[in-house]
């Protein structure tokens, strides 16, 4: 009898963990760290660590592809359906980052579960990366990439949300990345999750990934939305510039000095040392290297708490959030503008411009996807006023368009042209209570920070009008400001 018991026993554990690992592999995440993985090879090009380029750690894997190489990795994928869990077994982080419902009382659908990776690109191309999920020979599941950018990129995309092609299958064990047909160069990649909880609001189409259902949630702090407003166009008439015009633009920027930088704070910085703010700077090992720079990794800081946190990532040493780097450029342009010790005032303006393209290669950039972002704009204020304030030092070193381009896509100034709709609803008219605090402002800064133009006069008057209509009127369904 006792052996009966043991045998059934046995046979009883023996399918319960062949049936959990075969639809929940235990391990699912990769950082390169501990060396290139056993099953991950590239069909014609050639594979290696890279510690120069990182997002995660100090190892990321670079990819020196070739015309039609693949990247193969022989995984497990992990992807399996929602699956209903009980709140009080999950860290309360990724609750309230990853879910809607944080009740520990109930029993909930964990995250939908999807794909994530950190890519970089050396020359922007007007091509695709294919990715492909499957079974031995048989693809499941499929999506392009697009490659018109330089720097780092996220992928952030869903199975089963309609965002890939084909149905997704638990029983996948293949990832293919198919390199363009034409050309050859080096990828980077840093983090690869084949099976992440994904907080469904925060999915949004992007530049790289166009073809993404945006969530259908009506607000601007869930990045949902950013792509689709930056297709609105000005509709407002050019006016010819005239001195009146001029005048107004420069008293306008002038009040906009002082507001972010008031006199008697100019007076209290006027002789403090900038040995703080090189300290600062210093720790994020920025490095020059001809055309390129290189620093450690910077990213939005909820990531490593919410949607990685199922998968054993943590706060880790020398990783730079953005609010921080936003601090710094607007300590640094502050201190700029009130010293006039000529060494101080070359070495501030070294450093600032060093963050700026940092940061640009980091990712914070014109047009790069914020699919794993919510409530960004709290952690993008200081950006704005730093980079308006030092307008003359970017326009001299030739980076006034360029951060004009990436305030306007941050925070989502195009929005302004489009006055009979709120967030993509036709006669809704309003502003929620994160927009107000967060982008209101932002985005005057983006029209301001332009140089005098009859383009930067008609997108004042849109942001004028803009601003009148939604401070004045109410919608039940949104916050008043």
């Amino acid at each position: 009898m006792k052996n009966i018991l043991y045998l059934l026993l046995t046979l009883v554990l023996s399918h319960s963990l062949f049936s959990q690992s075969s639809t929940q592999p235990t391990f699912t995440y990769e950082n390169f760290e501990d060396g290139i993985p056993q099953g991950l090879s590239a069909t014609g090009g050639k594979l290696e660590l890279d510690s120069k380029r990182i997002k995660d750690g100090t190892n990321s894997l670079k990819w020196n592809w070739v015309t039609n190489d693949t990247l193969v990795f022989n995984t497990p994928i992990g992807y399996h359906p929602q699956k209903p869990i009980n709140t009080s077994g999950y860290d309360k982080n990724q609750l309230k980052n990853v879910h809607s419902n944080t009740n520990s009382t109930k029993t909930i659908l964990e995250a939908p579960r999807g794909f994530f990776m950190w890519i970089y690109n050396e020359i922007p191309r007007n091509q695709s990366l294919i990715f492909q999920f499957g079974r031995g020979n048989k693809v499941d599941t499929h999506f392009d990439y697009n490659l018109d950018f330089k720097g780092w990129r996220t992928v952030y995309i869903h199975y089963d949300r309609g965002d890939m092609k084909g149905v997704p299958n638990e029983s996948m064990d293949k990832l293919k990345i198919v390199a363009p047909a034409i050309g050859s160069g080096a990828f980077y990649i840093d983090v690869i999750n084949t099976s992440m909880q994904m907080f469904a609001r925060t999915k949004s189409p992007n530049p790289q990934l166009p073809h993404i259902q945006p969530h259908n949630r009506k607000s601007t702090n869930y990045a949902s939305l950013i792509y689709e407003f930056s297709k609105f166009r000005a509709n407002f008439q050019l006016e010819e510039l005239n001195p009146e015009l001029v005048k107004a633009m420069d008293d306008m920027a002038d009040k906009a000095d002082e507001f972010i930088l008031p006199f008697y704070e100019r007076e209290q910085l006027q002789k403090k040392p900038i040995s703080d703010l090189v300290k600062e700077y210093d720790a994020y090992g920025i490095i020059r290297e001809a055309d390129e720079i290189y620093g450690k990794p910077l990213i939005k800081g909820n990531l490593i708490k919410g949607d990685f946190a199922d998968s054993g990532m943590k706060n880790k040493e020398g990783v730079f959030d953005w609010r921080e780097y936003g601090q710094l450029l607007l300590g640094i342009s502050k201190r700029y503008q009130s010293i006039t010790t000529p060494q101080d005032k070359a070495t501030l303006e070294r450093m600032f411009l060093d963050l700026v393209d940092y940061g640009i290669d980091q990712g914070f950039a014109n047009g790069a996807g914020l699919g794993w972002i919510h409530h960004y704009s709290y952690e993008v204020r200081e950006h704005a006023p730093a980079f308006f304030l030092m307008r003359n030092v970017l326009e001299e070193n030739n980076r006034l368009e360029k951060i004009t381009d990436l305030m306007k896509w941050m925070y989502s100034f195009n929005q302004v042209y489009r006055e009979d709709m709120a967030y993509m609803v036709k006669g809704r008219v309003g502003n929620d209570a994160d927009d107000a605090q967060g982008l209101i402002r932002p985005r005057l800064l983006s029209a301001l920070i332009m140089k005098n133009s009859q383009e930067k006069v008609r997108d004042l008057r849109h942001y004028s009008s803009y601003l009148s209509n939604v401070s004045t009127a109410y919608v039940g369904a949104l916050d008043e400001i």
